[in-house]
């Protein structure tokens, strides 16, 4: 039986490397990963390495992608630990650092992972249920409920603004860039919720005391990216 530790390293890990390197390095590993039955169970409760896997370096090749792809010298880091950042970009005349946050619902979302390991599917949207405890024999109902995409967007802005501002009046370096990253699968098809997220940033975190250099909006989705200064508009 394959361990997650067969696949993921932290020296496999922190290994620094180029924009193509770093995103075919994620997708070949996420494909072992996708591969086996009981590897997903352990990725989708972001158990061992799988927090970091998913939840950093997956956003770092999606930064790379879409910021750094067409820029041969700049170089991936991620680090792993309790530091005040996630990962170092390095280019010719820079050094950046990289913190991620993300705009889940956590407690929700793990629980929406446990049913998803259980019965094989789950539902997007709709309420979860909880009944009991794991020691006692924990029991969850998710059922499929249409949910207006206005309010969605709305909750989902509301959780990228908490996410952001929680990062605030913390010890950063000034070269450090915040990225936010939240899942824009549902309800964000359309580029006008897109751009109430921009809009939202714009006028209501980028003007708040920033000491960082950068805050970035990433969707999960890879297809939702907003780039902010913030430094110089304090």
């Amino acid at each position: 039986m394959v361990q997650l530790t067969d696949i993921l390293t932290i020296e496999d890990i922190e290994i620094e490397r180029s924009a193509i390197d770093l995103i075919s390095w994620w997708e070949g590993k996420n494909n072992q990963i996708s591969d086996d039955d009981d590897l997903k169970k352990i990725a989708r409760l972001k158990q061992g390495l799988a927090k970091e896997f998913y939840e950093e370096i997956y956003p770092l090749s999606l930064l790379a992608a879409k910021k750094f792809a067409n820029n041969a010298s700049a170089r991936f880091l991620p680090v792993i630990g309790n530091q005040r950042f996630d990962a170092i970009i390095r280019d010719i005349s820079a050094e950046i650092l990289i913190e991620f946050t993300n705009a889940v619902d956590g407690y929700n979302d793990s629980l929406r992972m446990e049913y998803m390991n259980e019965h094989g599917h789950v539902p997007a949207t709709g309420p979860v249920k909880v009944a009991g405890t794991k020691k006692t024999g924990r029991q969850l109902d998710i059922s499929l409920m249409a949910v207006c995409r206005d309010d969605h967007v709305s909750k989902t802005i509301d959780l990228i603004g908490k996410a952001a501002q929680n990062k605030l009046d913390k010890p950063y370096e000034p070269n450090t860039w915040i990225v936010v990253v939240f899942d824009d699968y549902i309800g964000f098809s359309h580029e006008d919720s897109r751009e109430r997220v921009r809009q939202y940033v714009a006028n209501n975190i980028v003007p708040l005391k920033w000491e960082t250099e950068k805050l970035i909006v990433l969707g999960s989705s890879g297809k939702t990216f907003f780039e902010f200064n913030t430094r110089s508009q304090n």
